[in-house]
């Protein structure tokens, strides 16, 4: 065998070893799991953030100050600014607040910064 087959050869049977011992799928599981978290807590935020702008812009074309509580009816005025329902990706449930407190998701590290 010339030393070219026997690099080719010892090259392919790394390469399968490395394929047959994948990493342990707790690991993998943990990334994905990791990953989701992540992805859900910032297109959580991303919906927070649009729903201050929204409640600020109505609260302004409203003449509404930072004390008023946003009611049933204001909620379907507010309807206007609104192109889709926001829902938390980790099925929390979003409150308005008054004009001037944040929104917030009922999902524990689900903040607006």
């Amino acid at each position: 065998m010339s030393r070219k087959a026997v690099l080719f050869l010892a090259a392919g049977l790394a390469l399968s070893g490395c394929a047959s011992h994948p990493r342990p799928a707790a690991a993998n599981d943990i990334d994905t799991a990791a990953t989701a978290e992540t992805e859900a807590v910032r297109r959580c935020r991303a919906n927070l953030k649009e729903m201050q702008k929204i409640k600020t812009q109505w609260a302004a074309d409203e003449h509404k100050t930072g004390s008023d509580a946003i009611t049933r009816e204001d909620l379907m005025r507010i309807d206007r600014y609104i192109l889709n329902r926001f829902e938390c990706p980790a099925g929390g449930n979003y409150t308005w607040g008054r004009v001037g407190e944040r929104a917030t998701c009922s999902v524990p590290g689900h903040v607006l910064k």
